[in-house]
């Protein structure tokens, strides 16, 4: 493995081998190395299915809370850390990448000393190309190795909702240089989601990523009001602060209480305050999670490859 090339990392399923081997294929024809992380008795299922790509084995996975063994995000970075370029990545294993082949350089060279990223575009067939572009999350991520190490420790993994925020937003809050590739690039073919652990998966990483934002504003607002004398625009914006996390916090626990009251309970009534407290929680996640994409895209370079501008 040469010093600059870069290392995509991806965690390949033991099923739908022919697009994921399509996918891999078309990230080694641009020339990049690749890595997937996978239990041992995994890596010998896959071995001769994906020559010319090496395997890391993990001792831990996913699989006691959602029945599949997915890979943790914080053991990606790991093994990315032992690569030897400079830039790395991170792909989900479906995703086709179709460009000509300066995109390698293009890619390292806008990667080091940040983090790129971009959405996929849903097709019909692998070799399509006229599709909409999935606006509501994010695909792949290239990075320096630096940045590797701003993360704090988490439970997000592959193969589930919510990690793809996380990869963007924490470099971002922590003034990483950022950059977003929007040009047409990486091709997915839509199928139904097949992850499980259903709504409780989705409920739990995203109670997780927004517990996250909010205790670490609260901590911020609470530092910076014990420093000194704010000014009124300042003032302000601490209020807003305050009004954000009080806001999330009473939504959390209007659902915490009244899903206990439902539990075992035969009253209606009960059950459908429980189910309109979800609701409210869940619509809640989701401008979460859109508010984020816009975050990360605003606090990052716009940046299109070529001609495959949108």
């Amino acid at each position: 493995m040469l010093a600059s090339n870069i290392t995509i990392a991806t965690s390949l399923a033991p099923k739908g081998l022919e697009k994921q081997r399509v996918a891999v294929e078309s990230w080694r024809g641009l020339g990049f190395e690749v890595v997937s992380l996978n239990l041992p008795a995994e890596i010998e299922a896959l071995r001769d299915a994906f020559p010319g790509i090496g395997f890391a084995s993990v001792r831990r996975t996913a699989e006691e809370h959602f029945g599949r063994p997915l890979v943790y995000f914080d053991d990606v970075l790991r093994e990315l850390r032992k690569t030897a370029g400079r830039v790395v990545g991170i792909v989900n294993s479906d995703i086709i990448l179709r460009a000509d082949g300066g995109l390698h350089d293009f890619i390292r060279e806008r990667a080091e000393g940040g983090f790129l990223f971009g959405s996929r575009v849903d097709v019909d067939s692998p070799d399509g190309v006229a599709g909409a572009v999935y606006d509501r999350g994010f695909d792949y991520f290239f990075l320096d190795k630096a940045v590797t190490q701003v993360y704090p420790g988490s439970s997000f993994c592959l193969g589930m909702p919510w990690w793809d925020y996380w990869a963007p937003l924490i470099p971002a809050l922590k003034g990483a240089p950022m950059r977003h590739l929007a040009s047409r690039i990486a091709f997915h073919v839509a199928h139904d989601s097949d992850w499980r652990g259903g709504a409780g998966g989705w409920f739990t990483y995203a109670g997780q990523l927004a517990d996250f934002l909010h205790r670490s504003a609260h901590e911020k607002a609470q530092a910076r009001r014990t420093a000194g004398p704010v000014g009124e625009a300042e003032a302000a914006l601490l209020l807003a602060v305050d009004l954000a996390n009080y806001c999330y916090k009473r939504t959390v626990a209007d659902f915490v209480a009244l899903r206990r009251a439902a539990e075992g309970s035969a009253s209606d009534q009960r059950r459908q305050k429980a189910l309109v407290a979800e609701q409210r929680l869940a619509l809640y996640f989701n401008n979460l999670s859109e508010f984020i994409c816009e975050f990360v895209k605003r606090a990052a370079e716009r940046l299109t490859y070529g001609p495959l501008a949108r």
